[in-house]
């Protein structure tokens, strides 16, 4: 299925597009697409196969297929807690104990596209949310998140691997667990954005590259503009889902075609886990990303990125 360069007028689209385009000026991307998750907008239909696997080992994680031109342009562990004992000094408690390696700190304010059905008219708007406060490494790279039952840890490029990276999540976690004492954690997102972008101009043979892409009728011009895709996963480990995002974006040069592949692995915990049981679930959420990544691209998009194994 080709698509082709037309403007699209959606609401949904448009918000799509311009808060990608301002995370990606910002380099931040954490939450940039979460308004949509209820937004009920979605272009194209797909099959999926069920996402399954072995239950993961609590040791050590799997090793996975790396690329020497990795597509990430961020990864986002987002732990959400309940019955955190918050209080104001606990922002310069947790910077004490994370400066050494995040010393940068910084307030955010954060944002919210709401999207409202008013009639026969769809109104959208911003909300504000509750601010929080960054902690960045010298180069901006690697950050942690803060507030009230909330713990964000991001790593945006040059992400290295998940092995590297990890021990990044469980340290952040260790010390908001004894500042705030959490009653436990009720939810774990692990988010991979990725930005992709192929050499060529539309018409793009998207069926050459992906194993997702918009199935249009036969009956309709086998050609199409802008588009989005989201798909929630049922996984086999009990709690956890992938939440799959594929869109077309503006690409930066006339020569390319661009996409983003948002993969978003959640778990639900039925009861609030202890500190000791989210390396596991973790572990599981990434190995279900990794599947659905690999389940969504063919061989002549992975030799764009350069294996290295």
């Amino acid at each position: 299925m080709s698509p082709i360069r037309n403007p699209f007028c959606r609401i949904c689209m448009a918000l799509f597009c311009q808060m990608y385009s301002e995370a990606r000026q910002a380099r931040i991307f954490r939450g940039w697409l979460g308004p949509f998750e209820h937004c009920g907008w979605r272009v194209g239909q797909i099959a999926c196969e069920a996402v399954t696997g072995d239950p993961i080992a609590e040791s050590s994680p799997k090793s996975f297929r790396k690329y020497k031109k990795s597509p990430v342009v961020e990864a986002l562990c987002e732990l959400i807690f309940e019955g955190s004992q918050w209080d104001e000094t606990i922002v310069g408690q947790f910077y004490e104990r994370v400066k050494d390696k995040f010393p940068i700190r910084r307030p955010v304010e954060m944002r919210k596209a709401e999207i409202t059905l008013s009639g026969d008219e769809p109104t959208a708007g911003i909300l504000r949310l509750p601010p929080q406060t960054q902690f960045l490494n010298t180069t901006g790279s690697s950050l942690v998140q803060i507030r009230k039952d909330l713990l964000a840890v991001n790593q945006l490029r040059p992400y290295p691997n998940f092995a590297v990276w990890e021990p990044n999540i469980y340290s952040a976690l260790g010390s908001y667990w004894e500042l705030a004492k959490p009653q436990g954690v009720k939810r774990i997102g692990l988010r991979y954005i990725n930005r992709i972008v192929i050499p060529q101009d539309v018409p793009l043979p998207m069926e050459k590259y992906y194993n997702i892409y918009p199935s249009i009728p036969t009956t309709w011009k086998d050609e199409h503009g802008p588009f989005m895709i989201r798909v929630q996963l049922s996984c086999e480990q009990k709690g956890h889902s992938v939440l799959v995002t594929f869109a077309s974006t503006s690409s930066e040069k006339p020569s390319e075609t661009e996409h983003v592949l948002d993969l978003y692995g959640i778990f639900q915990a039925e009861t609030p886990l202890e500190e000791s049981a989210v390396r596991k679930e973790t572990r599981i959420a990434h190995e279900n990303v990794n599947k659905v990544f690999e389940g969504s691209i063919k061989d002549d998009l992975r030799m764009l990125f350069e294996p290295e194994n």
